[in-house]
């Protein structure tokens, strides 16, 4: 497939070099003749012009600053809608109106070319690093035949609906990003007229049940009590699976805390979200959840398994989870040396290392 980029601004330069990685044939093109040289250097073809970077391509991405610009690019005078061949694909990851791109998709449905609005999250870090996610709105068998593409560049492609819905879900995110924001903002002040310092008081809204949740994961039970499967495949249904997928996030938050959870969605991608999602149903929302036993009691046994199989980075972050499961640095020794008499010296003295290791960095030993 031949690919066509326009727009190589701080979030499409990135995006366009991960599809050159990821072995496209690429060409590009910007109002900027000079930001198209690194792409040139990585292999990828210079077009003088939207209709003729269209007119060599099979599939077209456009990361525009508006509305206005991707009207322009698209369905203006010399734009792509000129040249591209009927059955190719327009992605659209302009943050961009809804009532724009379903307008601009009825047009070019009359010349036979699939739009997609696409907008990404995630910055330009996030761009150049490929962790994005990619809000996807469009025809669905179209997205399911050509959409692959989309993994090139984000990790989290997520189709929402019908065109238009892409820049819908964006455009909430964004809303309740800038609103949480601003909230928080006010209460920090708030507290620190009231006469806390600032690095104890973000310490401490940063360790309460909230602080230590990522930002959605105590209020989906709240909202989604009939929510239906959403992706094919799905063997929980209604509230039963979002209620406890709700409820694993919040509790592997709790235990395992902020570096873990980020690391794990980090690594996340469309590939191994399946795993990903069990470990936080299965484990955190349905075992982890369960009454038999207390925390602290399954903290203990898995700091036993986990340095009887061997696995020192999960030790790592069960010794933090211990901790806060109200483990004593004196039990959570025993526990290692209680492991030794049926493990061996060799896995309970690397144990020793990886958990002292934790214990000093977090301040619990001298």
């Amino acid at each position: 497939m031949r690919i066509g980029f326009i727009g190589l601004g701080s979030m499409g330069q990135g995006m366009a070099l991960n599809l050159r990685r990821a072995g496209y044939d690429l060409v590009v093109h910007d109002l900027n003749r000079a930001s198209g040289a690194a792409l040139e250097e990585a292999g990828a073809t210079w077009a003088a012009s939207a209709a003729e970077l269209a007119d060599s391509t099979d599939a077209v991405f456009t990361s525009l600053p508006g509305p206005v610009e991707m009207q322009q690019v698209g369905v203006g005078d010399g734009g792509l809608l000129s040249a591209l061949k009927p059955g190719s694909a327009w992605f659209d990851l302009t943050t961009n109106s809804p009532t724009v791109v379903r307008a601009v998709h009825a047009t070019c449905r009359e010349h036979g070319v699939e739009l997609f609005d696409a907008p990404v999250s995630g910055g330009p870090k996030g761009a150049r690093s490929g962790k994005l996610a990619i809000y996807v709105g469009g025809d669905r068998e179209a997205f399911d035949r050509v959409g692959g593409v989309l993994d090139a560049i984000g990790d989290q492609v997520l189709y929402v609906g019908e065109i238009g819905a892409g820049n819908t879900a964006k455009l909430v995110h964004n809303c309740a990003s800038m609103t949480i924001r601003s909230a928080i903002a006010e209460v920090f002040t708030m507290g620190v007229k009231a006469g806390v310092e600032p690095g104890p008081l973000w310490h401490a809204m940063r360790q309460g049940a909230i602080g230590r949740a990522r930002t959605f994961d105590r209020v989906g039970d709240r909202y989604l009590q009939a929510q239906t499967p959403t992706r094919p495949g799905d063997d929980m249904s209604t509230a039963d699976a979002a209620d406890v997928k709700t409820t694993g996030r919040r509790i592997m938050n709790e235990l395992m805390g902020d570096g873990y959870v980020e690391k794990k969605d980090g690594n996340r991608n469309s590939f191994n979200d399946v795993i990903q999602d069990y470990s936080e149903e299965v484990c955190f929302g349905r075992v982890w959840a369960r009454d038999g036993i207390d925390r602290k009691t399954r903290s203990i046994v898995n700091l036993a398994m986990l340095t009887a199989l061997g696995r020192p980075a999960q030790l790592a972050h069960h010794v933090e989870g211990a901790i806060r499961n109200g483990c004593t640095v004196a039990e959570i020794k025993e526990v290692l040396l209680q492991t030794a008499v049926y493990c061996g010296l060799p896995a309970a003295g690397e144990a020793f290392k990886v958990a002292e290791g934790v214990l000093r960095a977090d301040g619990h030993l001298d």
